[in-house]
């Protein structure tokens, strides 16, 4: 469970299981006050009608309590969906700062330490995508795969903006002399 205390979800998640425990005590105490009357031969004199509506407030409550825990799981699911997606990006982001951008780059392929690091790359971050996966569903690896292609490609239209940039000094620092 990823702590948010003191979160108004929280908060309202907590007074709902509240009332659902107080719901079930009442229907509880119903059944032992009826079971009570039983065993000492007294009628079932429990009034029906305060059983039915006790029971119907537990089953309101217990549904209310139901949803808001579902809501809040999906807040816990969402954020651990966020962390993977970071964590591969931040992993992908390591190795192009590592190997460049092109993978398959002669630099690369012939350096056996540079093409374990590219290789174990894709064994992360397609462990981490099943992850996602079985977290958030198709949706969720479709975000994540595209939150990874587009730290690729922030990578790439970077280095080809220091790229430029390298290339115009050196054209001024050409023109200057001349």
């Amino acid at each position: 469970i990823m702590s948010r205390a003191g979160g108004s979800l929280e908060t309202l998640l907590e007074s709902e299981a509240q009332k659902v425990v107080r719901g079930f005590l009442a229907v509880a105490g119903h059944f032992r006050s009826r079971e009570a009357k039983t065993q000492q031969g007294l009628g079932l004199g429990t009034d029906a009608s305060s059983q039915h509506v006790s029971a119907a407030a537990f089953d309101r409550d217990w549904l209310a309590f139901m949803r808001t825990f579902v809501s809040w799981k999906k807040g816990d699911l969402l954020a651990l969906e966020s962390d993977l997606t970071k964590m591969a990006c931040d992993l992908t982001l390591s190795v192009l700062k590592k190997c460049g951008p092109d993978f398959e780059a002669d630099h690369v392929v012939q350096s056996p330490d540079l093409s374990a690091i590219v290789q174990q790359l894709g064994k992360d971050t397609k462990l981490i995508g099943s992850k996602v996966r079985s977290l958030t569903g198709q949706e969720g690896l479709r975000k994540f795969e595209e939150a990874v292609a587009a730290c690729k490609s922030a990578f790439v239209a970077e280095l080809e903006h220091l790229k430029q940039q390298q290339q115009q000094q050196q054209e001024k620092e050409e023109e200057e002399e001349e």
